[in-house]
């Protein structure tokens, strides 16, 4: 019978007992309201015998993506899961509303993608974490994702997972010291959450980049409960989740997430995973099913429970509740649904699998443990003479002190994928690019280092003029009047620039508005067709800054 079909829940739970132990059932419609009828078929034209369901009613969590539940519909599984328990309240850990957490994205996030026009690829090492699909894109842990350079809808990593958190409805990727910490107590089925690191004084010294996850977590001690999938400190909580690679039953990718399965131990407070025998090495009482049978039925079949039985007992498991219910006796116990434990090395978490490929020929060797190396220029290197040049061509009485160079692989490789993406949409050849200046507080460059500039981090000394973006300009003169000055010296930024069509701006502008003449978005905005001095950007994989010039 097809799954979307219509079907008696009753007849079939009576067939799948008299020919098979194992047997599962459909969602029941008492628990989730009405939902509506099966598409084309009214419930006046259904025959006797229902309750009849709709793919919708027997699996809630597959609407239509990013459809959410209703207040009534999630207030009614949790009492269903309350009364079972009777008075004592039974905690059910990783429960489906909790799976949903971990596949469905933020909604917000979803809809500005998609009236964007143009993509954008998020990484892991990128505060913001919103993507389209809540997913570790497994081609980008190998840097061949054939969708990097129009903007791939899921998140793009060096490690089959990343933990996130949700601040005013978007998510945000936490750091590897916190995912780490995150992983490593989910790993294991006993744990029930962990207490997470401050950011402190010393890691704030360390890598000025946490100051802008410190103004969204603040300087608490968060404390993860995986049961609810939130981090909470006081009376304050925030939700969170794993994003991670397809289950190992879904992908045959050696990238795949390994998830077992448990139950707790009915002698000893024990979680023993399905398959084995228990604490008191009671054969008698293991299941006739495994771990990896149950995920097969969570996550491909997607039935809401299923029915098995050992030597001794029959049970049933409910996936929405996360419950183990035996049949004879009617006890409950808890279900938990985890990763496999393997070793968690800070090499798991970075970014070990970078590609030399397309990385620029003269830049020096780097570390791999880091996301973004700085090497100081010698005044006898080229690169020095050149920017030297180009500064005190418009900043002549400008005195340098030194010269840095960034290399950090991932954003040069988003920006080299970009290029490509522009070149194909303008269908123009090589796009015009140039080195452009922006002027900035010494105390951004860390996070613009790993992370780009952004105007929304680190705001924007020259107002929204000719639009809401990144602004750059040609003269080092114009850019030295947005340079903070700290002790005795200011920085400049030479960055890459992808140029482009460019149009005049304006203060509106949120992106830049269509070419009505080919279709497709501009490039950049301007202060001057015809003279341009100003160059407003909206999507930071559309230049790279390479250079640190400290002058005074």
């Amino acid at each position: 019978m097809s799954r979307n079909a219509p079907r008696n829940r009753s007849s079939n739970r009576s067939r799948g007992r008299s020919s098979n132990p194992r047997t599962v059932r459909s969602r029941s419609s008492s628990a989730y309201g009405n939902m509506g009828s099966p598409s084309g078929v009214g419930f006046n034209q259904l025959p006797p015998g229902g309750p009849y369901y709709t793919q919708q009613q027997r699996m809630p969590y597959q609407q239509p993506f990013g459809a959410v539940p209703s207040q009534q519909q999630n207030n009614h599984a949790r009492g269903a899961v309350q009364g079972a328990a009777g008075n004592d309240l039974v905690h059910v850990t990783f429960t489906r509303s909790q799976f949903e957490k971990l596949t469905i994205g933020s909604r917000a996030s979803r809809e500005a993608s998609s009236s964007s026009g143009v993509g954008m690829t998020v990484w892991f090492n990128h505060l913001e974490g919103d993507v389209e699909i809540p997913e570790i894109c497994v081609f980008s842990i190998a840097n061949t994702c054939k969708f990097k350079e129009s903007g791939c809808k899921r998140l793009h990593a060096k490690c089959p997972l990343q933990w996130q958190f949700k601040n005013n409805d978007s998510w945000y990727n936490f750091r590897e010291f916190h995912s780490k910490e995150l992983e490593e107590a989910f790993q294991r089925p006993e744990r029930d959450g962990v207490r997470l690191s401050a950011i402190d004084q010393e890691r704030l010294q360390a890598d000025k980049t946490f100051m802008n996850l410190q103004k969204l977590l603040g300087k608490h001690s968060w404390t993860a409960d995986f049961d609810k999938m939130v981090i909470e400190e006081g009376v304050n909580s925030q939700d969170i989740r794993r994003i991670s690679t397809h289950s190992s039953v879904m992908s045959k990718s050696k990238m795949a997430t390994v998830y077992e399965w448990y139950v707790k131990d009915e002698c000893d407070d024990n979680w023993i995973k399905y398959g084995q025998v228990n604490t008191a090495n009671k054969a008698d009482c293991v299941p006739n099913i495994t771990s990896d049978e149950l995920e097969i039925q969570f996550t491909r079949e997607k039935v809401a429970a299923i029915d098995f039985e050992s030597e001794k007992h029959q049970y049933t498991l409910d996936f929405d509740k996360m419950l183990q219910t035996n049949k004879n006796t009617g006890v409950t116990r808890p279900v938990r649904r985890r990763t496999k434990i393997r070793p968690i090395k800070g090499a798991y978490y970075t970014c070990k699998a970078v590609s030399d490929s397309t990385l620029p020929k003269y830049w020096a060797a780097m570390d791999s443990k880091n996301i973004f190396n700085l090497f100081v220029l010698k005044a006898s290197d080229p690169e020095y003479v050149t920017n030297t040049v180009l500064m005190k061509k418009t900043l002549p009485n400008c005195n340098i002190i030194e010269i840095k160079r960034i290399q950090n692989p991932y954003l040069w490789n988003a920006y080299v994928n970009k290029k490509k993406y522009i070149e194909k949409k303008n269908n123009s050849g090589a796009v015009r690019e140039q080195y452009l200046f922006h002027g900035t507080d010494a105390g951004n460059l860390s996070s613009i280092c790993e992370q780009n500039l952004d105007w929304r981090l680190h705001g924007s000394n020259v107002g929204q003029r000719y639009g809401r973006g990144s602004y750059f300009s040609h003269s080092a003169q114009f850019s030295d009047h947005y340079s903070s000055v700290r002790g005795n010296s200011k920085v400049l930024l030479i960055v890459k620039v992808l140029i482009g069509t460019i149009t005049l701006g304006h203060p509106l502008l949120t992106r830049p508005p269509k070419d009505s003449a080919t279709g497709n978005l501009f490039d950049t905005t301007v202060d001057n067709i015809i003279s341009p001095r100003v160059f407003v950007k909206y999507d930071n994989q559309e230049y790279y800054p390479e250079y640190i010039v400290e002058y005074h």
